[in-house]
């Protein structure tokens, strides 16, 4: 899993969450601040791989989840995000 794959992974939990809490992506949008519509469906879907950090933490507060609730997600570092030693 490369950062596409794990920006995926967390774009999917973010809308699971969401989804759990009966919010549509345009009420969820209502209280989250400068983040609109087409920003969260990349968000969600995980076009967007490189997430601010004020980004994930808006979120979260929104979600009313810590951020490691959004980051969740079965990711091995050394072998799925660093690069390899050469």
């Amino acid at each position: 899993m490369k950062l596409e794959g794990i920006a995926k992974a967390i774009g999917k939990r973010i809308k699971e969450l969401r989804e759990l809490r009966g919010l549509t992506q345009e009420d969820f949008n209502e209280g989250i601040g400068p983040i609109n519509d087409r920003t969260l469906r990349r968000i969600e879907s995980g076009e967007l791989v490189n997430m601010e950090l004020l980004t994930i933490l808006r979120i979260a507060e929104r979600l009313r989840v810590p951020p490691a609730e959004i980051l969740n997600v079965d990711v091995h570092w050394k072998t799925d995000v660093l690069p390899s030693e050469k």
